[in-house]
Formats: C-alpha cells, structure tokens, sequence
C-alpha cells in the first residue's frame, strides 16, 4: 500500500481467496465492508473456484481504486454513474485522477 504495489499470487483455493479478500476489508475499514446491508461502504465479495457468477452474469469489475499511503485515494465510478456518461470509458476518471496526481508530483 502507499508508494508500492500490491501483488497477489492467483488463488489456488478458495481459501485463498477469501484470505486476499480478509486482508482488503483489514486494510481499510473504513471503505470496505462484508455487510450485506452497507449502504455506505463497498462489499467485498469473493466467487467460488470456478468462477460461476463471473460466467453467469459476464461481471467485469466495475470499479478502480487506488490506494495511497495506506488510505483509500480514489474510487472509480460505479457501472451506474458510468451509464450516465456512456460516452466516458471506465478508466477515464482513472486516467484523470492519475494525470494530477503526478502533475502534481512533478511540479513539488
């Protein structure tokens, strides 16, 4: 988290899985959530081994963030608020935040 990476190694198991997951919702509290009846925070979910709802519903994730300094610094739109700017790609908003972010940088 921060200045560096995270990387996972892909799950072998679905206790991998749901260990990956554990340590997202550890992170940041404050953003994540596995309560089915948040409102105001993400769910994190976790498919089985084979990848059924993937295959059932075609899901792509909807949504980027990006972590900083151990906090959550951006949260990419919604597939709702995307539906609204058809126009716009996912990454669109990602690309932007990114783009200021090391102007930013750059110019301190």
């Amino acid at each position: 988290m921060g200045r560096h990476f995270s990387f996972m190694k892909q799950h072998q198991s679905i206790e991998d899985r749901i260990q990956c997951a554990s340590e997202l919702l550890s992170r940041d509290a404050g953003t994540f959530t596995s309560d089915v009846n948040s409102e105001c925070k993400i769910r994190v979910v976790v498919d089985n081994m084979n990848n059924d709802f993937n295959k059932a519903f075609f899901a792509h994730p909807d949504r980027a963030f990006i972590f900083q300094d151990g906090k959550m610094a951006f949260i990419g739109a919604t597939m709702l608020e995307q539906l609204k700017s058809p126009q716009k790609l996912a990454t669109d908003h990602l690309r932007d935040w990114l783009e200021a972010y090391l102007t930013d940088s750059l110019s301190q």
